[in-house]
């Protein structure tokens, strides 16, 4: 990719982050374990707030619908129409405001419709502009994503947010860049906890998250925790007001958070089950979660779904395998809580995968019966297996073959960008999930050479060898710099190896080349 559209050359608003939450080919699964029946097909999607665009370049260059979406940063969505333009990416990237890109009268009805995050950094006003037009241009049946920081896990952080903000706009220069100005508020709230150790007490969530801040984040913590706007809100409040857009809560969309039995005691779940209505029984959960962010689908309607239904929507759906790593596979994590999903019937999933090819829940439930007590502990293992990216919704046949070379020509430029970038991870396409798979930078150097040079090893490692000998870049080996190119192509040649072995299936699988 050409170097001015690396974003690392525009102003650093924001970071460039994936959010595979956003993916709609995981919807219908969502939903149908919620019993509610939408679309399988949606022909026009829209996120509203797409950052640098990377969650909609990758959903509409590995999907089958036409995405639209706004950002008012200039800068972030010259980035987005540029990537989309040379990859022949379906999507319309826009550089309005909420108000003028709501009122715009040339915008199809939509199936989809995402926020993530901006739904906490808006003022009321726009909020209600979004409300209105998920109110006017959500079709029947269509469903809206939503990710908000929420109460009470944020509950902590209001006053030293406002703290931070009121010294970032009143207390430094005018001459200051935002990132300095973001450095200098964190080393003075930082220091007012030191110096009020008393604080610590009273606020022991807050002050770990402070602590936590990692360095070379300001980007980040500005647009967080400094920006105009910052709204963190309750599950009741956030319903309120999308009920006036006639949505209704559907489900979450981060799978783990439908099982209360890893994280609560009998006792609250028995108090949850005791709480009729749902809008009152989420919000009890966040409190016992201590939530900080939701992240849910809505829908606009949606037809009411039979077991029978349920189970066919459920059986029929194919799977693929994103990763082996067993521990990974295991985690379950709700808000700050962790918990262990068993081995074995882990394991015995993974195993039967381990091909990365598509296979059908219910295949996979008949493969791995023995290892499970009934279908019901089956189906919630793959639910959160599917939640910690350990494996993937495989979208239809024709969708695929529909999608594979708009996700081909997207992958080619950011590999090429890879090449030069300091990023720690890419998010590449893969047509078979529609979704997003981050790759270190070591393996998108060896995926871009083996698209250029073929997968033939010897030819793969010189390719790798040119590249690091014209980037100045050599092997160390006990503490010494090894300039010997034979030495150097043995070393390359073992890396390949290993990375043919243990990852190159993986992308293969998902169809990433």
């Amino acid at each position: 990719m050409n170097d001015s559209l690396d974003a690392s050359n525009y102003e650093n608003d924001y970071i460039i982050h994936y959010t595979s939450e956003l993916n709609p080919a995981r919807i219908q699964l969502m939903l149908a374990f919620a019993g509610k029946g939408v679309t399988s097909h949606f022909e026009n999607a829209c996120e509203l707030g797409y950052g640098y665009g990377l969650s909609t370049l990758i959903h509409a260059a590995g999907g089958s619908a036409h995405w639209w979406g706004t950002d008012f940063n200039q800068s972030q969505a010259f980035y987005a129409q540029q990537i989309a333009a040379q990859a022949g990416i379906s999507a319309t990237f826009m550089p309005e405001s909420f108000a003028d890109f709501c009122n715009r009268t040339d915008l199809p009805d939509f199936d989809y419709i995402a926020l993530h995050g901006v739904w906490s950094w808006i003022s009321d006003s726009d909020r209600h502009i979004i409300i209105d037009f998920l109110k006017r241009k959500l079709k029947p049946g269509g469903v809206a994503y939503l990710g908000y920081n929420s109460l009470p896990g944020h509950s902590q952080m209001l006053p030293y947010r406002e703290l931070m903000h009121s010294y970032a706009t009143r207390s430094l220069g005018q001459g200051l860049t935002r990132n300095e100005k973001t450095r200098l508020s964190l080393d003075f709230i930082k220091s007012f906890i030191n110096r009020n150790p008393l604080l610590g007490q009273v606020f022991p969530l807050a002050r770990q998250t402070i602590q936590d801040f990692p360095s070379g984040s300001e980007a980040y913590l500005a647009h967080e925790y400094l920006v105009g706007n910052w709204k963190p809100m309750s599950f009741s409040e956030a319903h309120q007001l999308l009920s006036g857009a006639l949505l209704s809560y559907c489900c979450t969309a981060i799978p783990s958070q439908n099982f209360n039995q890893h994280f609560l005691i009998d006792e609250q779940q028995k108090i949850l089950a005791e709480i009729p209505d749902q809008v009152t029984r989420e919000t009890a959960r966040d409190i016992m979660v201590n939530r900080r962010f939701r992240q849910d689908y809505w829908v606009k309607g949606g037809i009411a779904l039979n077991q029978s239904e349920i189970d066919e929507l459920i059986n029929q759906t194919r799977m693929i395998l994103l990763g082996n790593s067993l521990q990974a596979a295991r985690s379950v994590k709700q808000a700050a809580l962790f918990a262990e999903l068993p081995e074995e019937p882990v394991a015995a999933i993974l195993e039967y995968l381990k091909d990365f090819k598509p296979a059908s829940i219910d295949e996979i439930f008949n493969a791995t019966l023995p290892f499970f007590p009934n279908r019901s502990e089956f189906l919630r293992t793959i639910m959160i297996l599917e939640g910690n990216f350990s494996i993937g919704i495989v979208q239809k046949p024709e969708i695929i073959e529909r999608a594979q070379k708009t996700a081909h020509r997207f992958n080619r430029l950011i590999l090429e960008k890879a090449m030069t970038s300091k990023n720690n991870f890419h998010y590449l396409c893969s047509p078979v999930t529609g979704g997003g798979v981050a790759v270190v930078p070591e393996h998108a150097r060896f995926l871009h050479t083996a698209a250029i040079s073929g997968f033939d090893k010897t030819v793969w490692a010189e390719k790798m060898w040119q590249w690091y000998r014209k980037n100045g870049i050599v092997f160390v080996q006990n503490g010494s710099p090894i300039e010997d190119e034979k030495t150097s192509l043995t070393i390359l040649k073992d890396q390949i190896e290993d990375f043919s072995v243990n990852f190159l299936s993986v992308y293969q699988g998902l169809g990433i080349l």
